[in-house]
């Protein structure tokens, strides 16, 4: 599971979101965000996060939520493993603000972690 995105930094009352479809039922343990390594002037990594499951992308668990640690400095991969595993299909995830002031929030990728049965 991958995606790319550069959006709009969010405002207040209105968030970034990302949805991401599985494809396929899945035991999600948990995700990773991978900030844009790339010199950007005008986009920063986002802050924080909230992470939602779902198995019919319309009504939405929450999975997890928290800041990923110095995100904005040290441009790495940030792991965070969900309390149980969660049978989904979608993840959404949602941020509120950039890790520092930026008009843009920037996302390299995002992966999954999947259990094998």
């Amino acid at each position: 599971m991958a995606s790319s995105a550069v959006q709009a930094r969010p405002t207040p009352g209105a968030p970034a979101q990302v949805t991401v479809d599985l494809g396929a039922d899945a035991n999600l343990a948990g995700f990773s965000l991978s900030p844009a390594r790339q010199v950007m002037t005008d986009a920063a990594p986002p802050k924080g996060y909230i992470a939602e499951t779902s198995m019919d992308n319309t009504n939405w668990e929450p999975a997890a939520a928290g800041e990923f640690s110095n995100i904005a400095y040290a441009l790495s991969t940030q792991r965070i493993a969900f309390a149980k595993m969660r049978r989904t299909r979608y993840l959404r995830l949602t941020f509120s603000e950039a890790a520092v002031p930026a008009a843009k929030l920037a996302i390299a990728g995002i992966g999954g972690f999947v259990a094998r049965p």
